[in-house]
């Protein structure tokens, strides 16, 4: 696992063959991307094409965000869907009534349940109360991923982070 790039001034970050280049009115300097996996850019920067292109090539994200630190977004190099098969197989699901269907009775039970615990929280007098019923409606949505998704690959055992273990525990760390 790479590391993360943090850069907090004001400036230009340009790609000079295969680092980027930050200037700034009081600094110049090269990042060599060897070993990053992100970058977190938190100073108001001009950016241009090539060094998106650059990181895209390198896999590495950068997430921006604003002087006060509220996340603004992302640039997300596109990775392991360069076909575009998710796209595929969702129109393929789509278009196919049965499946379409099939799909929505599987999760129906689910939905059903949070709509149901969702009713209780009406009921919860403290945050400690409210926290039990995020958590138990957490806990159902959890167990449908294996339902819906069908996919050994993509099994959703328990929930861990920092780092995540599984695609699944990712998904849902990068969805928060």
């Amino acid at each position: 696992m790479g590391k993360s790039l943090y850069i907090f001034s004001h400036g230009k970050i340009k790609r000079k063959q295969n680092t980027i280049f930050f200037s700034s009115r009081t600094e110049q300097k090269f990042y060599p991307l060897t070993n990053v996996d992100e970058i977190f850019v938190f100073g108001s920067v001009s950016i241009n094409k090539q060094v998106l292109a650059l990181l895209a090539k390198r896999e590495i994200s950068i997430h921006f965000f604003t002087q006060f630190d509220d996340y603004i977004g992302s640039f997300l190099p596109q990775r392991h869907n360069l076909s575009g098969k998710t796209l595929v197989k969702q129109v393929e699901a789509y278009l196919n009534e049965l499946k379409r269907l099939y799909i929505a009775k599987k999760i129906k039970s689910y939905i059903d349940k949070i709509i149901e615990m969702k009713s209780l929280l009406l009921t919860a007098d403290n945050i400690e109360a409210l926290m039990a019923f995020e958590g138990n409606i957490r806990q159902i949505y959890y167990s449908a991923f294996n339902v819906i998704l069908q996919n050994k690959d993509f099994y959703f055992e328990k929930r861990n982070k920092k780092p995540p273990k599984d695609y699944i525990n990712a998904l849902i760390s990068f969805g928060n």
